[in-house]
């Protein structure tokens, strides 16, 4: 057997999840506030409800916030995604082998296609080279471990001091 909830425990519920967080419950609210008052019967739950909310937007709370429909933004990006630690290293062991920031990024690119077959523009290798530059820092025999499967393809690249 189905428990169906009544029309007051679905606005209740339904405010409840708003509150919460939830913005499919928040556009959901609002959809029973526009009909309701379409229709001149505003129930006192969403009558409380709607009259918070337009007091949260009146306070200068984003609308979207105070209604309860904005999205969650999610989980940021990672600024040091995992896939970019092996080319961070193999940029910083070609800094210490005296090669120029576009030599560097030419090789980053490069070492990329022929690893992986994934294209990487000289663009996004120069904000590895440079987000990844304190990795400088890290012993020789470190960095040449942490550049993983760019180790071979630095075999190309000998010290320009």
């Amino acid at each position: 057997m189905m428990d169906f909830l009544s029309t007051e425990e679905y606005e209740q519920e339904t405010i409840r999840l708003a509150l919460e967080g939830d913005h499919e419950a928040g556009r959901e609210a609002l959809v029973l506030c526009r009909t309701q008052l379409a229709a001149r019967s505003l129930s006192p739950a969403l009558s409380d409800y709607l009259a918070a909310r337009l007091h949260d937007v009146l306070e200068g709370i984003k609308p979207d916030r105070a209604l309860c429909i904005a999205k969650s933004p999610g989980k940021p990006a990672d600024p040091y995604p995992d896939w970019q630690q092996e080319l961070g290293a193999m940029a910083a062991l070609l800094t210490r082998r005296g090669y120029k920031p576009n030599q560097i990024a030419r090789a980053l690119c490069d070492a990329r296609a022929l690893v992986h077959d994934k294209p990487l523009d000289e663009a996004d290798a120069h904000g590895i080279r440079t987000k990844w530059g304190p990795m400088q820092a890290i012993d020789e025999r470190a960095l040449q471990h942490l550049a993983g499967s760019y180790w071979e393809i630095l075999k190309e690249y000998p010290p320009l001091k």
